[in-house]
């Protein structure tokens, strides 16, 4: 077999292997790039409300008690899906991309916090990957976003007259070996509604 014919089949034998790698990796639901972190929503002077969260790449899971109802928000390839475990549904709810850092759309978008992955966030919105600092947002910048080496630690934002200012903030970010892709999708038993 002459070198050519055997580079190419070695090539072909190195593709294959790692398809079939990212394959079983993405199947197996196993990977240790997932993240745990918690959010604080706080409304004016209502009582603040903590959510547990998980990421991993580009999905999201938020679960909290809202209002006295186990809720989950899971976001999951760019869907965007309200989680009530009691009846077992999910809900599909609509998850435009975020606006410009000008616009005067920010106030809308960030009411469903699902739609923010504090992990990479900043680079959604064409922020540095590792920067620090605030970031004034919106048409009138009454847009307040926090970042840390790249991870957002704050939202700050206008709401209603009835609920003040409203407010995200993020902490404890830690790899978690544990999540799975798994416990990033909509179990199999759930009522999908879109």
């Amino acid at each position: 077999m002459d070198r050519k014919k055997l580079f190419l089949f070695a090539g072909i034998a190195l593709l294959l292997l790692l398809v079939v790698g990212q394959t079983l990796l993405i199947a197996g639901g196993s990977s240790s790039s997932g993240y745990s972190f918690n959010m604080v929503m706080k409304a004016g002077d209502r009582d603040p409300v903590t959510f547990a969260g998980i990421a991993m790449g580009n999905s999201l899971k938020l679960s909290g008690d809202t209002g006295g109802i186990a809720t989950v928000t899971l976001l999951a390839d760019d869907d965007l899906y309200i989680l009530t475990p009691s009846v077992k549904t999910a809900r599909k709810v609509e998850n435009p991309a975020p606006p410009a850092l000008t616009d005067s759309g920010w106030v809308e978008w960030l009411v469903e916090p699902g739609r923010i992955n504090p992990l990479n966030f900043a680079s959604q919105i064409g922020v540095e990957d590792d920067f620090t600092g605030e970031i004034d947002a919106g048409e009138r910048g009454n847009v307040l976003f926090v970042f840390e080496d790249g991870i957002l630690k704050k939202v700050e934002f206008p709401g209603s007259r009835d609920s003040g200012t409203i407010k995200y903030e993020y902490s404890n970010v830690e790899l978690d070996s544990s999540i799975k892709v798994s416990d990033l999708s909509i179990p199999g038993d759930f009522l999908v509604i879109d």
